[in-house]
């Protein structure tokens, strides 16, 4: 059986793994008409995330299954970018700040990815 601390070790390099397929994506969708259809559900599900579980999915599982070998651990009402930025790079952002950045980039994906798809 897997320990939930190695679950949420690999559940955490997916997260890594999700952002970057975001910020791959926005030239990646002018190369491959295909990567636009990826970008599609990966902007729905991440939109529908948020308001679905009141956060990011990843981030409230991560959280459950450290909590079980670390009953003190907590992401304080942090999202995963802001916690990880301040514990490994000493950068502090505020949530309204990665709101602000994220929801637009995500829409702003959805968008281009539409426009790609409709062009062809």
């Amino acid at each position: 059986m897997i320990s939930d601390k190695t679950k949420a070790d690999v559940l955490r390099a997916v997260h890594f793994g999700w952002i970057l397929f975001g910020l791959v994506s926005f030239p990646m969708i002018f190369v491959f008409r295909w990567w636009a259809w990826a970008v599609i559900v990966f902007a729905f599900v991440t939109l529908l995330s948020w308001p679905l579980f009141k956060a990011c999915y990843f981030t409230k599982l991560e959280e459950k299954w450290r909590r079980t070998y670390d009953p003190k651990f907590s992401f304080d009402n942090q999202a995963f970018i802001q916690f990880y930025l301040e514990k490994f790079f000493k950068i502090k952002v505020s949530r309204q700040a990665l709101r602000l950045f994220n929801v637009p980039l995500m829409l702003l994906l959805l968008g281009l990815s539409v426009s790609v798809i409709l062009r062809n």
